[in-house]
């Protein structure tokens, strides 16, 4: 999810307003919360105070309204609060998503993987959900961190930063969740001990067997099977976003069609990259999703044999 211009600050909290369009059949109203509240801080009376301030602020700035087809990761900075919108026709699929979504981000019987956002508080509403969560201070985007570091990334801070985010995906998929839209805007980075947080769930969904036919998440991450078979399953498509991810970082722009026939071939190399960088890469990204590297396995990939802490 991109992010633009500055934060306001309201009740000590930071705010963005992001209209996406989304399969999902009801409104999902989030709140990023700054990190340094704890769950008990973030009870009925928090929920009603956040309530009386949007009130406030929306009479303020006028910036609460309700976006049907949006294009996907619009944001726009407002002085009320970060609000995910997401509306559909039908009924049943906002139970699925809260479900999908507090598998991951809630903190039940088993610990909660570091490397995603953290749900703090929920409430359901009859025709939408609130759901409170964390916002890590400081933290910006890796789009944003990539750019300031001269739109490519050394390989000792990409492995820190690939090492945290596929820890994220494998743990969404073991909590049977696919997130779908793994990318430079929807991962937060703390440039002061490079933690790496994975957000936007708005295009997850629940593990399917057989797979999936309508593509949902960003076109530049698309695998190529969802064209050519018109079906894709959710661990292949996690690691070709994880290789465009990564190619990103390393190289500082999107893989071309030459990038991806050299890469097909195993033969694609990058001048100032490792050996094991290119070949990790060309693991992920290779055109059959059946040769590509398991998610499980990426990380005993001989990059990773030196993951500087």
């Amino acid at each position: 999810m991109e992010k633009g211009g500055t934060p306001k600050s309201v009740l000590g909290m930071y705010y963005y307003v992001t209209e996406m369009s989304s399969p999902v059949p009801f409104k999902l109203r989030v709140f990023f919360e700054n990190a340094v509240l704890s769950p008990s801080n973030t009870q009925r009376a928090s929920k009603y105070d956040l309530a009386k301030a949007e009130k406030k602020y929306q009479a303020e700035a006028g910036s609460y309204q309700t976006i049907t087809d949006a294009p996907a990761s619009k944001v726009h900075p407002v002085a009320a609060k970060k609000q995910l919108e997401q509306d559909a026709p039908g009924k049943g699929g906002s139970k699925i998503f809260c479900e999908v979504t507090k598998d991951v981000l809630y903190q039940s019987g088993d610990p909660r993987p570091p490397e995603i956002i953290k749900l703090l508080d929920w409430e359901d509403n009859e025709d939408h959900y609130t759901m409170v969560m964390e916002r890590p201070m400081p933290c910006v985007d890796l789009k944003t961190f990539v750019k300031l570091h001269g739109e490519r990334l050394d390989e000792v801070t990409a492995k820190k930063i690939m090492w945290q985010v596929i820890e994220a995906a494998n743990s969404c998929i073991k909590r049977g969740v696919f997130h779908r839209d793994i990318k430079l805007e929807n991962l937060l980075v703390n440039p002061d001990n490079m933690e790496v947080k994975l957000i936007d769930f708005g295009c997850s969904a629940q593990m399917q067997r057989y797979g999936y036919k309508v593509f949902s998440g960003t076109k530049l991450y698309c695998p190529p099977e969802v064209t050519v078979k018109g079906r894709y399953h959710a661990k292949p498509t996690t690691v070709w976003s994880l290789g465009i991810l990564l190619f990103l970082m390393a190289c500082g722009y999107y893989p071309t069609e030459y990038d991806l026939h050299l890469i097909s071939k195993r033969s694609w190399t990058r001048p100032g990259l490792s050996q094991e960088c290119c070949q990790i890469i060309a693991s992920c990204l290779q055109s059959d999703p059946k040769r590509r590297i398991n998610l499980e396995k990426m990380l005993l990939h001989d990059w990773f044999k030196q993951v500087v802490e």
